[in-house]
C-alpha cells in the first residue's frame, strides 16, 4: 500500500473480497487502511492490529465482543474479521477523519458543537443502556465523515461498572485531560457518569479549540 508521509510501504494481507487502497492512519493501536468491499462496492476502514503483548490482545478481544453486539448509527460498526498468523484485522465503517483533526483547525461553530455533542450523547445513551462504560471518550475516538455524521470508536477500555475484575481507573487508563475526579480518587466506585464528564470536556474543547484541563498532573 502507499505509505503515510515519511514512512515505509505497508503490507496488508486481505481476503479476495477486499481491494486495499491506501493507508489512512497509524499509531500504537495498529494501522488503518482504506479498502473497498468488492461485493457491495462499499468503502470500509480496515484495522491491522499486531499482537505484540497481552494487553493489546485483551483490549482487541474486548472491543470485538462489544462491537459484535452494538448496532447504532453513532457507534462504529464491526463488519468483518480476519485472522492471519501474526496479527488480526477487522473492517468497519469508513469515516474520513476524527474530531481531533477538526479541532486542530480551531474552534467549531456553535451549530457544529451542538450537532456533534448531541450525536455523542445519543451513542453514549445506547452504550450505557447496555451497562457499559466507554472510559475513553475524547476527540481522537470520535470519528466524523464528510457530511458531519459522527461515530464513537475504540472500545478497548470499555467495562461494566459492576465488573469485579476491572482494573483501577486511574490516569494511566483514562487521559487526565478527560478524566473525572472520581476515576482518580475512588476508581472502584465509577459509573457511566465518567463518560458524561469526558463528553463535557470534549464539548468545551470544541467551543474553545483548547483542552479544558491540561492534564499535567
Amino acid at each position: 500500500l502507499p505509505p503515510l508521509s515519511g514512512s515505509y510501504p505497508i503490507s496488508f494481507h486481505l481476503s479476495k473480497q477486499y481491494d486495499a487502497r491506501s493507508v489512512i492512519g497509524a499509531g500504537s493501536y495498529g494501522i488503518v487502511c482504506l479498502a473497498v468491499h468488492k461485493p457491495s462496492g462499499k468503502e470500509v476502514a480496515i484495522k491491522k492490529i499486531p499482537f505484540v503483548d497481552i494487553k493489546t490482545c485483551q483490549q482487541t478481544f474486548r472491543e470485538m465482543k462489544l462491537l459484535w453486539h452494538f448496532n447504532h448509527e453513532n457507534i462504529i460498526s464491526l463488519l468483518d474479521l480476519q485472522k492471519p498468523q501474526s496479527y488480526e484485522t477487522f473492517s468497519d465503517d469508513r469515516m474520513t477523519s476524527d474530531l481531533r483533526v477538526h479541532l486542530s483547525q480551531g474552534p467549531l461553530s456553535v451549530l457544529r458543537c451542538q450537532s456533534f455533542t448531541y450525536q455523542i450523547l445519543r451513542g453514549l445513551k445506547f452504550i450505557h443502556s447496555a451497562n457499559i462504560m466507554h472510559r475513553d471518550i475524547r476527540p481522537a475516538n470520535i470519528l466524523v465523515n464528510s457530511v458531519g455524521e459522527l461515530k464513537i470508536c475504540d472500545f478497548g477500555l470499555a467495562r461494566a461498572p459492576s465488573s469485579e475484575n476491572s482494573p483501577s481507573m486511574t490516569g494511566s487508563v483514562m487521559l487526565l485531560a478527560y478524566c473525572p475526579p472520581e476515576a482518580v480518587l475512588t476508581p472502584g466506585e465509577c459509573t457511566t457518569a465518567v463518560d458524561i464528564w469526558s463528553t463535557g470536556c470534549t464539548f468545551a474543547e470544541m467551543l474553545s479549540g483548547q483542552k479544558l484541563f491540561k492534564g499535567r498532573n
